[in-house]
């Protein structure tokens, strides 16, 4: 057909005519034609079948949210998250690259980044020195077997898991509609940094997984609380989740040397984390190990692991009679900043049910969807990419 030529041009059909006394007309009966009925239906199918095919590779790495593909418009990319549009982005940007985007110019601002550069490198925040280290990693994997087409690839190492863990939390959340600013304040601080990124995590697992989040915090409750309450829009349910993590000298912004040692009193840590079930709804308790991962050990060889059942062992056995004020306990080690320059390795946990909870979790499907999602934690895919069309 004609393919843009112009009327008095030669038709690039091949037929040595003019585009208007051959294919023009052709052309334009073609384009001011309605669609039949049958080619609506089929379009539809389609469309339908790539959502399903979409929505059910994002599921089986613990996502069962919408993410929406960018599109290109004026050459440039158009992202959203929640109801925010972004527009103009470079038509090569990958997820990742928009994840960076929004963590550091939209979350952090430029303000406290320009405030980091000045700084030290002692004295710098941790996900400021990732991203250099970030940077760096770039630099080093910009290597031809690592591209395809405008795009490089490469294995993440510990600093970058680091990162862009993170910038999908926040990003999470923003798309679900909320990051209290309070959060975003202890995140910026380096005495505070540990406990919000924590938070964000578990926060963002369960707005991945489809719940809304409502965080206690900015509510002005004055007694104790736990950390959020996570809503399922369908059954209506309202799960409690209380964060614990471990704080280790000589790590993520703490005076002194790393001893090496595990969780340590991890009794008093259960005991003050029950402090804040409401007792009124299916109380959830997640710990963060913050621990070097061990891939070489077998799961119950670990030494955080051993520590859990030491604990376990220790909790009085629970019955209809005397149920359990605990719906679920996980405890989590993805602690990528550790790893640093090497290739990073999949995270830890250990998901432990109580067979008679007070308030037991009604949404069958909860605990295998919350296994999957905390299966691929710290693994971003690029959506575009890989889920893509």
């Amino acid at each position: 057909m004609g393919k843009g030529s112009t009327r008095n041009q030669y038709c690039e059909c091949g037929s040595e005519k003019k585009y208007k006394n051959c294919c023009l007309k052709l052309d334009e009966s073609l384009k001011n034609r309605e669609p039949t009925k049958e080619q609506i239906e089929a379009l539809h199918k389609q469309v339908m079948q790539d959502v399903m095919s979409r929505k059910n590779e994002l599921e089986k790495i613990g996502i069962f949210v919408g993410f929406v593909e960018p599109i290109i418009f004026n050459g440039n990319k158009v992202w959203a998250l929640g109801n925010r549009v972004y527009h103009g982005r470079p038509p090569n940007e990958t997820f990742h690259e928009f994840l960076l985007f929004v963590l550091i110019h939209e979350v952090l601002g430029e303000e406290w980044w320009t405030l980091q550069a000045s700084l030290s490198e002692n004295e710098q925040h941790h996900i400021y020195r990732s991203f250099k280290m970030y940077q760096e990693w770039c630099l080093r994997n910009q290597q031809e077997n690592n591209r395809t087409s405008e795009i490089w690839s490469a294995l993440p190492d510990g600093w970058s898991r680091s990162l862009l863990s993170l910038a999908f939390d926040v990003a999470s959340l923003k798309h679900a509609g909320h990051l209290p600013e309070d959060i975003l304040a202890r995140l910026k601080s380096r005495d505070h940094y540990q406990s919000a990124r924590y938070e964000i995590a578990i926060a963002s697992i369960f707005a991945r997984l489809g719940y809304e989040i409502e965080f206690l915090d900015e509510k002005g409750i004055k007694e104790k609380h736990c950390e959020f309450f996570a809503h399922d829009k369908v059954t209506k349910e309202i799960i409690a989740v209380e964060v614990k993590s471990r704080i280790r000298k000589g790590v993520l912004h703490e005076e002194g040397v790393y001893d090496g040692g595990y969780w340590a009193q991890i009794q008093r840590f259960y005991k003050r984390a029950q402090e804040q079930n409401p007792e009124d709804r299916p109380f959830l308790i997640f710990f963060d190990i913050n621990a070097p991962q061990d891939p070489s050990r077998l799961p119950l060889e670990k030494p955080w692991v051993k520590e859990v059942k030491a604990l376990h062992d220790k909790i009085p056995l629970n019955t209809p009679e005397n149920p359990d004020l605990v719906a679920g306990l996980v405890f989590t080690n993805y602690s990528f900043h550790y790893q640093e320059q090497e290739q990073a390795v999949s995270g830890e946990h250990l998901l432990t049910i109580p067979l008679h909870p007070v308030f037991p979790i009604l949404n069958i499907e909860f605990w295998n969807n919350l296994q999957v999602a905390l299966n691929n934690y710290g693994n971003v895919p690029n959506l575009d990419i890989e889920f893509g069309k």
